[in-house]
């Protein structure tokens, strides 16, 4: 966990990252708020990476894949996203 980088360098790096968060949240190594709170931070601080418009970025899209973006949905419920 202690691994995962804050501020990727890259939208793939970021995806990676993302990818990381949830897969570790559904293995159970990663408890829940803090996988909430690394994917708040990013909507937050790399928005520019993670939106494109008010979607997703389609390269996040295609690499993270449809079940990640769902919970990252779920997780940014109730959140406001700068833009």
């Amino acid at each position: 966990m202690s691994d995962i980088i804050r501020n990727p360098k890259t939208v793939k790096a970021l995806a990676n990252e993302i990818i990381r968060v949830c897969d570790g949240y559904w293995a159970r190594e990663i408890p829940e708020a803090i996988a909430k709170e690394f994917v708040v931070y990013w909507s937050r601080y790399e928005a520019i990476k993670l939106f494109k418009g008010k979607a997703f970025n389609t390269t996040i899209t295609k690499i993270i894949g449809k079940n990640r973006i769902a919970l990252i949905n779920k997780w940014l419920e109730g959140t406001q996203v700068k833009v």
